[in-house]
């Protein structure tokens, strides 16, 4: 059986990314490709990131931290008049298609 061997040759790549990565750690792949491209390099993307890959340089993710599980306290009852107000704004449109808001408040 016969296979192709290709003929790569990805060190000016590897020599490229690796530079980019020692001057700027915290940016990711796009932002390398662009500068890339930027360069006059005429590298072909599915080619940047597979050599990307294979130097492992891919950012780890930051994960969503978890915020406390609040205390659930029950709501306070109002005492007597204007001690609590409600307020909700509501829209609406008449027949002729004219739109109209209102602000609602209630003791």
């Amino acid at each position: 059986m016969w296979y192709y061997e290709s003929k790569r040759n990805d060190v000016e790549v590897i020599n490229k990314l690796e530079e980019l990565s020692e001057k700027l750690p915290t940016r990711g792949f796009d932002e390398y490709y662009g500068r890339i491209r930027q360069e006059g390099y005429r590298w072909n993307r599915k080619r940047v990131l597979r050599v990307y890959r294979l130097l492992q340089l891919n950012l780890r993710r930051k994960r969503k931290r978890r915020l406390p599980a609040r205390i659930k306290e029950p709501l306070e009852q109002p005492n007597g008049i204007n001690h609590t107000w409600s307020m909700d704004f509501m829209s609406d449109s008449l027949i002729y298609g004219r739109r109209f808001r209102v602000l609602n408040i209630i003791d």
